[in-house]
């Protein structure tokens, strides 16, 4: 049946231009009213004619900036504006030579509307680049002159006034620039821009009159100003005052107005103050402050009391006043935060972008000073140690410098200050290079890093350096007085001795660690390349390199006088310290001082303490404690070692080291005591007062100290002739716990659930089992076997009858486990061969296998046991850990189950009825060195804190074997005790197990009254009466007293750790800016004419600032011979000393006849005797007395000779309750010993050389008073290691990743953060713009791209990768003071941040990279998120317009497609010479232009091409001459687009040839930049689309659709206006007749007309019209006529003309006679698949593609525009002045039949 053919249909469709430009809907669906291309078009008129189409009109040339410019600056470039008001600009210009390098920089005023624009200056210091754009901000004064301020994120943020409007040039001047020489001339006259800052001439006069100079002063012009930094020094007030104990410093910061507009400078020394009676201190301050600058300071004192720390600010001073005297800190002055103190602002030199919010001033992105690469020239530095000295009183004085600590390792930094306040990174200083070294007692020279093995050496891992101080000593440096300015002496100084860590400096940094990499260092010694080496620190010399480098005078002679007595400091100073350079060589700019710094010893010392080292005595345990235990008591009254009266010639020569007040006897009734060595007592400040943790391996000895002490015997105070009763009981160590550990192997037995069925029997035999066979153990498992026979109650095999079944066997088995052995056996089973070999084991496993295998029949699930025995845990291991776990198993409980306990020693020292107590003082001011053939270094083996108790040395083994000591140290003073050992090296094995040499001779302070009477004084003494028996009180006597001075070290291999985590403390008292510079060189070659130099500063002064004090240190040493005493008692009160001895056994005690105590010596497994064991002495009362030679007491045989002296009763006869004694020595210490704290407490005091010197009282015998502790009462806020300003690092190095061939131009930046100004008052003369304080600064969570204001104070910002937020703000914010915003966050963020996007982080929805896009219209914000692809608009919220039809065609053609090829290319977001967008609103016709200024790398170079950023170019790979700039057309394609949108309408509109470098909105006009020239648009009426000189078509496209019926396009229709309109008004026109467009395209998805020439149909000439269409050869494309009638335009002569659709294969004839696809109708062959347009990487030029169309088609093949969809695209090639109406397209359409 035939179809039915439809009548032949036609529509014609009209088409407005109402609905904008659309490039997403698909063409089916496009609205009447869309575009779908338009190049150069607008949607109105200068008359308005809005809902359609016109070309736009042309721009045009304003003005040009840098005319003035030599020619040596062919390339200049406009490269920032800012506006000023009405039509006045600020115009920015760079001049770069013909190596494009930026030379020149001009900033002049342009004036829109006249389009004049004048030069203000030129001058290169403003060092201006095409590279750096410029953003700023201006502001009229309150002086009516005009002020600019800029930024270009290169060179310093400036400002610039350029004076009244009123004054500025008129036309009559002509501008003469010359370089950097600026000024007007009339041709008579010469005048200056007024207002700006030119340099000046100021000639010397009373009256100094200033003239301007042509010249800028680039320098005044800086945001940052330069100033000089403050010196704060502190000092004790010469008068009393309130000020309370404790350290204080000062700070200071400038102020303008009562504004505080710098950070708080450095600190002030830190100077404790003290008295001791507190509240009764003053202080001074002294201050040297800028007073060029500033005109005021706030002045804040800092005061730490009790680690309380307090920050009051004092007042505002003028910047003049050089002193200032506090002796009051009242409670109400503001408080200032501590933490705000030691903040360090960045000191903003620049920033990427300024905005003007309300009034304030935003910088945004700020970055700091460049970052230098000082290291290499650090390297150079060399540190020196210098001894001075002070009196002992110093500290009690005022004074307040540390010392470093002999024998220690230090780290030192060097920073550098600025001429704006600011300080550079630190950079170590590292520790001098190793030498050669002689060895003492060894001949030769070795390196310090060499190994040694000698008798110092205690691992054979050490290095020379760390077995000696290689320290020396040298000839201070010239440049040094030898007299400091407050009275020290410098008496000796040299090197450092030599040190290395385990740590390495960085090993991949060779520009920053070597030396040798840079010629500007001028040297090459490889000492000072340091890259991959280990890292250096300085060691100072120890103790013993020097007498003058003692920690105090020495004083052979003994009795110095107070005023002699003499403390010396360690300081330090440096040498060879060059000034920073830059990469080049060249001075770094704006440094006006450094700063040395050291490392923190908090976490990092190698020397915990120093002090005393006293000796241990022996004496003999008694009863169970005695087994391989001695007991130790702590040396006395000082550390005499041979007392002076044991130098007899006995024949036993332990003999002359006995105790005169201590007897032991044994068989030959001698005493038998030693010293021994390797157990020693430690005195130091350092480790008494904090009590550190004890975890040193070394001893070093540095010296023995010497002195004579001051001793007297004395009654004891209210001591009557009685005894006072005491229990003292042994606690014997009970074993115990056989029966627990035996109990303990027994298994628990348990019975579980289910039970068996009553049934069970007859399901027990295998039904293949006959009732009288046994089973076959080859076939039957022999466990199942036993199960048989368990259950019939028979052995397991053979079964005797299958009717007798039943669990007896079994039942009995368990039931008599306990009572039958059964369980016994199975422990002991368990022991031997584990949980499997026990009996339980085999019968439950016989049971459970049955039962499993007989479960279904049984009628149950599988039981798995009905007995379980649990065994101890250890019967379930393997053998071996079986054996291991069982022992420790009974070893567990048998220690449990006993008790063991251990009664203490009783080793009391006798006591007479009349008791006689010693007393001492003894001060050691002398010192000598260790002597070279005695070993001063040790390895700790062990040590604690002794306390007033026993305490138990851990049994170790020496050459003898195991030793164990328990030391009494009952009622004792405290004290560390070591247990040392020599090294591997040079020492028989009996000698390595010691300590120090005992010093012999050196001590004989250890004596009795009945020695004294019997040897008299020791050889040495000085001379004077001594006491006797008759009068012991009578006279006072002087002795030699001597002992080892010594540090408790570690050996730190790594100290300090990465040079990164040192908290960095500075020592200098202010920045060193006095400093004489002494130039070496020419460095970096010789040729040069203006060769470089290496400026070196000499050397430094000497610097303190350690953590280390040098005072006399003192403490109590009771030794009491019984642990109790009588006091106060009445007269005839009974009382047994020798119940009570101290030690076993005094020489001389009353009425004490036995002495007990018991001890458990237990043993373990090995047989060992068990640490602190001992036996009990007995022994009989005596007493010291001498009547004559035959009646006295013999120490020879410790008994009494001849008349008994009685017991309590005998006249000249006594006993000794105590010895009591001072050690009084000067040591070097954390603690400021000096400032000790006491109280009203007797028993509290201390012994203070300056305060309170009463140590008689203090040993008063009132158990109350003279058994107390010493009392270590401290503020540790007064120790410099405590300050407060030592738990942060006020210095910090350059990034690990730091690299200065990258880093060249690189500068720290803040690129998260905002600065604002303070507000800017009306009518105030502060700039307040200039003004950024500390706190006045918000850092976001991401990289800020823009930042604009928002409604009345607040804030738009938007983010590189974030969405944006806005800030309301507020009107104001007032302090309490009254004062609007003066400190910390103000308006500008008070309000807390309003997100405007919902989207999550991921999607970095609205986020921005293009700062120059971000635009504040009426209409609301407009910006570009380039790299997603979008636009966005925010009014009442953010709306992403360009999904309005676009949103496709930008995700593709709106991110940077130079970053496809250069995803590291650096300069974006600048549109004049990288790539970049921008956004400006036409305020005039309401519309907004985006545009973007980009490139694409031809195809043909992908790979191929590199980027060069040093050089800024591109360079083609294997190719010489290949070196491209960006945009260069041989290797790129222009991705660059404007297009224009209507905010009204929310549409776009067409795109633009105008691709400027910079955009300029204005009030009716704008303006855009082209390299140096300024192009007005919206200016002329008689141009269109022709712009910067080059004439552009207009194009316009749109789709005939007929929605899903296929038509046939017929003709085309549409309906044009054209005009000229007068230049003079824009307003009279005159009607261009038959101006149409010039070319028309036709196409649709499948077909193209090929390039229509539209020719006006011919008036009245048909010949000529029958010409056409035709082919144009000159220019392949065809020729056809249009016809006009009634200002319509009409064509119709189109058809397609694809020179192959692709319908058959390449080849075939037509019809085609191809073959077809196997299975398939589709023909065989190859198709041709052509693009119908090219389109240019901007993604809107394009072109046909010449090998889609076949012009010269045959006719027959030629076909109708049949579709759906037909576009039909039109364009004017050339407009000139004809201004081209489109309002309305007509297209007829045939409807197809089908």
């Amino acid at each position: 049946m035939a179809k039915r053919r439809l009548p032949n249909t036609s529509d014609v469709q009209t088409h407005s231009f109402v609905k904008g430009l659309n490039k997403d809907s698909d063409f089916t669906y496009l609205q009447n009213g869309m575009w779908t291309h338009a190049r150069n078009a607008t949607n109105n008129t200068i008359e308005g004619n809005q809902g359609t189409i016109s070309n736009a009109s042309s721009n045009q040339l304003c003005a040009t900036a840098g005319k003035t410019m030599t020619n040596t600056f062919p390339d200049r470039f406009i490269i920032g504006t800012v506006h000023l008001y009405a039509d006045k600009w600020i115009i920015y210009t760079v001049g770069h030579n013909a190596a494009d390098t930026a030379t020149m920089s001009e900033i002049g005023l342009f004036e829109e509307d006249s389009c004049r624009y004048r030069e203000i200056v030129q001058d290169a210091c403003l060092k201006f680049d095409k590279r750096y754009l410029i953003d700023g901000a201006a502001r009229e004064m309150e002086d009516c002159t005009w002020q600019v301020y800029w930024c270009d994120g290169l060179n310093p943020d400036r400002f610039l006034n350029i004076g009244d409007p009123e004054t500025w040039p008129d036309s009559t001047f002509t501008f003469i620039g010359q370089g950097d020489i600026n000024y007007y001339t009339d041709g008579v006259n010469k005048i200056l821009w007024p207002g700006v800052e030119w340099k000046q001439d100021c000639p010397p006069a009373t009256c100094i009159i200033c003239t301007d100079l042509p010249n800028l002063d680039c320098p005044k012009i800086r945001l940052a100003p330069l100033m000089k930094t403050p010196c704060v020094k502190v000092k004790p007030g010469v008068s009393g005052g309130t000020l309370r104990n404790g350290t204080y410093f000062a700070v200071i910061a400038y102020t303008v107005k009562g504004q505080k507009v710098t950070d708080y400078f450095s600190p002030s020394n830190t100077q404790p103050l003290w008295h001791e009676d507190d509240s009764k201190n003053s202080l001074e301050i002294e201050i040297s402050a800028d007073d060029e600058n500033f005109d005021e300071f706030v002045l804040v004192v800092v005061q730490n009391i009790n680690q309380g720390i307090v920050a009051k600010q004092v007042g505002f001073y003028s910047t003049k006043t050089s002193r200032v005297t506090i002796d009051l800190l009242q409670s109400d002055l503001i408080s200032v935060p501590k933490e705000n103190i030691p903040l360090q602002s960045v000191v903003y030199e620049k920033s990427n972008s300024m905005e003007k919010v309300n009034s304030y001033l935003l910088r945004v992105a700020p970055t700091g000073k460049f970052d230098f690469n000082y290291q290499p020239l650090a390297n150079l530095i060399r540190a020196k140690w210098a001894s001075v000295e002070y009196p002992a009183t110093y500290y009690v004085d005022g004074g307040y410098k540390g010392s470093y600590l002999r024998d220690e390792v230090y780290c030192f930094f060097i920073r550098w200050v600025y001429d704006t306040g600011d300080k550079s990174a630190s950079y170590h200083i590292p520790g001098r290079p190793p030498r050669d070294f002689v060895i003492p007692g060894i001949p030769g020279q070795y390196e310090e890093t060499d190994g040694i093995q000698d008798l110092e050496t205690l691992d054979s891992t050490e290095k020379i350096y760390e077995v000696y101080n290689t320290a020396s000593a040298g000839a201070l440096n010239p440049n040094l007085s030898t007299t400091l300015d407050d009275g020290g002496e410098i008496i000796a100084s040299g090197d450092m001795g030599y040190w290395e860590s385990e740590e390495i400096y960085p090993d991949k940094k060779p520009n920053v660690w070597n030396s040798s990499s840079h010629c500007w260092t001028y040297q090459s010694d490889p000492n000072n390349d340091l890259c991959g080496k280990k890292i250096r620190h300085h060691k100072f010399p120890d103790n013993s390199l020097l007498n003058e480098t003692m920690h105090f005078k020495p004083n052979p002679l003994g009795g110095t006088n107070a005023d002699d007595l003499k403390i010396r400091l360690m300081g330090v100073y440096f040498e060879n310290i060059a000034y920073p350079k830059d990469n080049t060589g060249k001075d770094i700019e704006g440094i006006v001082g450094y700063e040395i710094l050291r490392g923190s010893r908090e976490g990092n010392k190698s020397i915990v303490a120093k002090g005393m080292i006293n000796n241990y005595r022996t004496y003999e345990l008694k009863g169970s404690a005695k087994k391989g235990r001695t007991g130790l008591y702590a040396n006395y009254p000082f550390n005499t070692i041979k007392p002076y009266l044991n130098f007899g010639t006995l024949s036993d020569q332990n003999y002359r080291y006995n105790d005169p007040f201590i007897k032991v006897p044994d068989q030959d009734g001698l005493v038998h005591q030693e010293i021994p060595s390797d157990i020693i007592s430690f005195h130091s400040p350092d480790a008494m007062f904090t009590n550190p943790y004890l975890s040193t391996t070394e001893l070093k000895l540095y010296g023995v100290i010497k002195g004579f002490s001051e001793q007297e015997f004395c009654y004891p105070d209210q001591h009557p002739e009685v005894k006072l009763l005491s229990d003292f009981t042994a606690v014997a160590m009970i074993l115990g716990g056989v029966a627990e550990a035996i109990v303990s192997t027994l298994g628990k037995r348990t019975i579980n659930s289910p039970k068996l069925p009553d049934d069970y029997g007859k399901y027990l035999l295998d039904p293949q089992l006959s009732t009288s066979q046994t089973p076959n153990p080859n076939t039957y498992d022999p466990q199942q076997a036993i199960a048989y026979g368990l259950l019939r109650n028979q052995p397991p095999v053979p079964i005797i009858s299958p009717n007798i079944v039943g669990t007896t066997a079994y039942n009995t088995f368990f039931g008599n486990y306990y009572n039958s052995g059964g369980a016994m056996l199975d422990g002991a089973k368990a022991l031997i061969s584990g949980y499997e070999g026990t009996e339980a084991a085999k019968y439950n496993k016989a049971l459970i296998k049955f039962f499993n295998q007989n479960a279904k029949k049984l009628g149950q699930s599988q039981i798995a046991s009905l007995y379980t025995v649990e065994l101890p845990k250890y019967a379930y291991l393997d053998p071996f850990n079986r054996t291991l776990g069982a022992l420790n198993h009974l070893t567990f409980y048998f220690s449990e189950g006993a008790d063991v306990t251990a009664k203490l020693i009783k080793a009391l020292t006798p006591f007479r009825q009349y008791a006689l107590q010693m007393k001492c003082h003894g001060l050691y001011d002398n010192m000598e060195a260790v002597k070279t053939s005695s070993t001063s270094r040790f390895k700790i083996e062990d040590s604690f804190y002794t306390k007033n108790t026993f305490q138990d040395v851990p049994l170790y083994q020496n050459a003898s074997g195991s030793v164990s000591y328990k030391i009494n140290n009952l009622k004792r003073n405290s004290h560390v005790t070591l247990r040392t050992k020599t090294g591997p090296y040079g020492h028989p094995s009996a000698l390595q197990f010691t300590g120090p040499k005992l010093l012999d001779g050196e001590d004989f302070s250890l004596t009795t009254l009945g020695a004294l009477e019997q040897f008299g004084a020791p050889s040495g003494s000085p001379s004077g009466a001594l006491p006797t028996m008759d009068d012991p009180q009578e006279n006072a006597f002087s002795l030699p007293i001597g002992s080892y001075y010594g540090g408790l070290k570690y050996r730190l291999q790594n100290q300090y750790g990465q040079l990164n985590s040192v908290k960095q403390i500075p020592i200098t008292p202010c920045e060193q800016k006095d400093f004489r510079l002494s130039p070496e060189g020419p460095i970096c070659g010789t040729d040069d004419p203006n060769p470089l130099f290496l400026n070196v500063i000499p050397n430094t002064p000497v610097l303190f600032g350690g953590d280390t004090f040098i005072n006399r240190y003192t403490e109590k040493n009771n030794m009491f011979f019984f642990y109790d005493w009588l006091y106060g008692q009445p007269d005839g009160f009974e009382y047994n000393y020798k119940l009570y001895q101290m030690i076993h056994e005094p020489k001389f005690w009353a009425n004490s006849t036995s002495y007990e105590a018991f001890n458990l010596m237990p043993t373990n497994l090995f047989g060992i005797s068990t640490p602190g064991t001992g036996a009990l002495p007995s022994g009989f009362y005596e007493l010291d007395y001498f009547k004559n030679s035959s009646s006295k007491y013999n120490y020879a045989t410790a008994s009494m000779e001849g008349d008994s002296p009685g017991l309590f009763t005998v006249k000249d006869a006594f006993f000794y309750l105590s010895v009591s004694s001072i050690r009084d020595f000067f040591v070097e210490s954390d603690v400021l010993v000096d400032f000790r704290e006491t109280t009203n407490n007797i028993a509290e005091k201390h012994y203070d050389p300056y305060r309170y010197t009463d140590y008689r009282s203090m040993f008063n015998m009132d158990p109350q008073i003279i058994t107390r502790d010493n009392t270590y009462l401290y503020d540790y806020s007064l120790s410099i290691s405590k300050a407060w300003t030592q738990y942060f690092s006020q210095g910090n190095l350059q990034n690990r990743n730091y690299d200065p061939d990258i880093a060249k131009l690189c500068y720290e930046s803040y690129p998260n953060r905002i600065i604002y100004s303070l507000p800017q008052q009306d009518a105030s003369y502060k700039d307040a713009w200039k003004v950024y304080l500390v706190n006045n600064y918000k850092d976001m969570k991401a990289t800020i791209s823009g930042v604009k204001s928002f409604a009345k104070s607040g804030m738009f910002i938007t983010f590189h990768d974030q969405s944006p937020i806005i800030y309301r703000g507020v009107d104001t914010i007032t302090t309490d003071a009254n004062t609007e915003l003066t400190i910390g966050d103000g308006g500008l963020f008070a309000q807390p941040p309003q997100n405007i996007s919902v989207a999550a982080a991921p999607f970095e929805y609205g986020s921005c990279q293009d700062s120059k896009s971000i635009l504040s219209t009426p209409a609301g914000f407009f910006y570009i998120s380039q790299n997603q692809g979008k636009i966005f608009s925010y009014a009442s919220g953010l709306n992403e317009i360009s999904q309005n039809g676009m949103k496709w065609w930008f995700d593709t053609y709106l991110p940077y497609q130079l970053l496809q090829d250069f995803p590291d290319y650096p300069y974006t977001n600048n549109p004049i010479c990288g790539i970049g967008c921008q956004t400006l609103y036409d305020n005039d016709n309401l519309l907004l232009y985006f545009s973007k200024k980009d490139y694409k790398l031809k195809p043909e170079f992908t790979g191929q091409v590199t980027y060069d950023s040093a050089k800024d170019v591109f360079i083609i790979k294997d190719r010489r001459a290949g070196k491209f700039k960006l945009g260069d057309p041989n290797i790129f394609d222009d991705a660059s687009w404007t297009i224009s949108f209507d905010p009204k309408s929310k549409m776009f509109i067409s795109f633009h040839d105008w691709h400027p470098d910079l955009m300029m909105p204005g009030k009716n006009t704008w303006v855009t930049t082209k390299r140096n020239q300024l192009w007005k648009h919206n200016n002329v009426c008689n141009d269109y689309c022709k712009y910067y000189g080059k004439n552009y078509p207009f194009e316009i496209e749109l789709v005939a659709s007929t929605g899903q019926n296929v038509g046939t396009l017929k003709s085309v229709e549409y309906l044009l206006e054209s005009y000229k309109r007068a230049e003079y008004n824009c307003f009279d026109q005159f009607h261009v007749l038959d101006f149409n467009f010039d070319e028309a395209v036709i196409y649709n998805s499948e077909q193209v007309s090929g390039l229509l020439n539209l020719n006006l149909m011919p008036k009245n000439n048909l010949p000529l019209s029958l010409e056409y269409p035709k082919y144009n050869v000159a220019n392949p494309s065809y020729d056809i006529l249009f016809s006009k009638e009634e200002q319509k335009y009409r064509f119709n002569q189109f058809w397609d003309i694809t020179k192959d659709r692709g319908e058959f294969p390449i080849g075939a004839g037509y019809p085609p006679t191809a073959p077809v696809i196997p299975g398939s109708t589709v023909l065989n062959g190859n198709y041709n698949e052509r693009h119908i347009w090219l389109t240019k990487p901007n993604g809107y030029v394009r072109e046909l593609n010449a090998t889609n169309i076949d012009y010269q088609k045959p006719r027959e093949q030629r076909k109708r525009f049949r579709h759906y969809a037909n576009f039909i695209s039109l364009k004017r090639n050339i407009s000139g002045p004809v201004n081209m109406i489109i309002k309305m397209v007509n297209t007829k359409t045939q409807l197809s039949q089908r």
